[in-house]
This record gives structure tokens, C-alpha cells and sequence, in this order.
């Protein structure tokens, strides 16, 4: 088991939470102000910072093996879009050895943001959508909604011995 701080899509309500599914919470934290956070696309990237860092706001979990492994896959760290690595965090998590991602590559024209990234609710499957709008009646069948009926037997009459 290892413990993670998230500041991004990762956090509850962020769009790749979902990665976090039956791993354990512990709670909201901050790092100490060694940090600056920028605003890439939709998504955060955290880098160290010599001077002028902030205290970054985010959560930590406790994920095991699987989780982990699956999130360096979606942070890119095997394409050199991050890195995983010791965080030093605020009190009362100072003594927590925990992990988070920080951005490698350049950070130049992007915004900086003053220590916490603005987690937009998930973007709901348009199929989900759709169906909650939808009577059962538009819906197509699905194979157990089809029944198929027993031939009905004829009219005429059985063949005489």
C-alpha cells in the first residue's frame, strides 16, 4: 500500500476519480509552499519551485499496488509527462511519506494558480443521459426484454392412424 496526494482530476468530483474506486480516502491536505500548480489543458501540473511556491491543496489516499500502477499509467510517468515522488506536506500530515505526480515538462505561458485546481463535477456517459430522458418505451429491447412466443399450435386436426 502507498498514500498518494491528488490536487487534480484525481480529487472526488474529478473527472479521473474514478481510478480511485474502493481505495481509502484519509483526508484533505496541504503541501508545504515548496510548489507552484499551472493550469495545462484541463488538468493541473505540479512542479517544484526554488522560490515564490505556494501551499498546494488536494486530498490523500491510501491505493493499493493495482491503483498505483494504473495511475502512472494514466500521469504518463513512462513517457516522461510525470514523475512520481516524495511530497512534503503541512501539518498535521508532516509525518505521512506520501507520493503525488509532478509535471516534467515546460510550464512556460501557462497560468500559474494560486494553490488549488477548481475540480469540474465528471462529465456524465451522454449514454446515461440519454437513457434517463428516455421512456421504455423508445428504448430498443434488449435480449432479456425480448420474448419470443411458443408457436401457436393450428386448427387442424391430427393426422389419423
Amino acid at each position: 500500500m502507498a498514500v498518494i496526494f491528488v490536487y487534480g482530476t484525481l480529487k472526488e468530483n474529478g473527472e479521473n476519480h474514478r481510478y480511485l474506486e474502493g481505495q481509502v480516502f484519509l483526508g484533505e491536505a496541504a503541501t508545504e509552499s515548496s510548489y507552484k500548480l499551472y493550469q495545462l489543458d484541463d488538468y493541473p501540473g505540479l512542479v517544484e519551485a526554488a522560490a515564490g511556491g505556494v501551499a498546494v491543496a488536494g486530498e490523500l489516499w491510501e491505493v493499493d499496488d493495482f491503483t498505483l500502477r494504473r495511475i502512472d499509467v494514466l500521469e504518463g510517468t513512462k513517457v516522461g509527462l510525470y514523475r512520481r515522488g516524495l511530497v512534503r506536506l503541512l501539518a498535521p500530515n508532516e509525518d505521512i511519506e506520501a507520493e503525488t505526480y509532478f509535471y516534467l515538462r515546460s510550464v512556460e505561458g501557462r497560468e500559474e494558480l494560486p494553490g488549488a485546481f477548481d475540480v469540474q463535477p465528471q462529465k456524465q456517459d451522454p449514454h446515461e443521459i440519454l437513457g434517463a430522458h428516455r421512456s421504455a418505451a423508445h428504448r430498443p429491447p434488449s435480449a432479456k426484454q425480448i420474448s419470443i412466443e411458443p408457436k401457436a399450435e393450428t386448427d387442424e386436426p391430427a393426422p389419423l392412424d
